[in-house]
């Protein structure tokens, strides 16, 4: 293992921790944050290579698939192209073992499965993009709630990390990189999919005001992404002083649409 770039003080300190970080509490389970958290911190210093043998050390203490984000977004942004791709061939399997705990009969709760495979399409995008498209529809059939269409959605024009944000220092793993910048199928999403549920109330929302807040939080997010999409134009959301009025520009606009 080459620690070159590192002082005999940082090495002792970093092999402390990484026996520290990797042990497993009394149940058998290990604190991932803690290992990310460390990982960047080894990454930070300059030592690619050990970073990297934290990373593969992650790879075999994993469960399940959210344990593999974050090395598969680090491998995405360190150009480590192969080693991603078996990690990848190890993680999609994996998606399928998650329990979405009935989502299929309620949709006001996010379908798990949906969104790793949004993730693990945003993933590929950079290095396989026709099993990319593939993997963005297998997350739309997998979603349910009025969240998961419009993270896909969003996630069709410009891709947006899921981790990657250990110790406070937030990495854009897709920066410099391009995104899918699907317009027609994000829009068809919204029309189809994000505005009839913009309207469906969670029955849990018990009050009135609970019930507006809730429509009007999903209306702000269909706004946003309607100007991204140039359906609407950037000034009306520089106008907007209260949330709610996004609920008047979302009826105008479905009126307009015959939405």
């Amino acid at each position: 293992m080459s620690t070159n770039k590192l002082k005999p003080e940082q090495i002792k300190a970093f092999k402390e921790k990484e026996a520290e970080v990797f042990k497993a509490d009394e149940d058998g389970l290990f604190d991932t944050v803690q290992i990310e958290w460390f990982a960047d911190e080894v990454f930070a210093a300059g030592d690619k290579e050990l970073g990297l043998e934290i990373l593969q050390k992650t790879e075999g203490i994993a469960k399940e698939f959210y344990d593999l984000i974050y090395p598969m977004e680090i491998l995405l942004k360190l150009n480590e192209n192969d080693r991603l791709l078996a990690l990848i061939k190890k993680a999609e399997p994996m998606i399928e073992k998650e329990e979405d705990y009935g989502v299929s009969r309620n949709i006001f709760r996010s379908s798990v499965s949906s969104g790793y495979y949004l993730t693990l399409a945003n993933i590929l995008l950079s290095i396989d993009k026709n099993r990319a498209v593939e993997l963005y529809k297998k997350a739309e059939e997998k979603a349910v709630s009025f969240m998961d269409f419009i993270s896909i959605a969003e996630n069709l024009i410009e891709r947006r990390a899921r981790s990657s944000g250990a110790n406070g220092h937030y990495i854009d793993v897709y920066e410099g990189s391009n995104h899918l910048a699907d317009k027609e199928n994000a829009l068809r999403i919204v029309h189809q999919k994000c505005i009839p549920l913009v309207d469906k109330i969670n029955p849990l929302l018990t009050t009135l005001a609970m019930q507006q807040s809730d429509r009007a939080g999903k209306s702000q997010s269909v706004v946003k992404l309607l100007i991204d999409l140039d359906e609407l134009q950037g000034s009306l959301w520089d106008s907007v002083s209260d949330v709610n009025q996004t609920i008047g520009i979302l009826d105008n606009y479905r009126k307009k649409n015959n939405l």
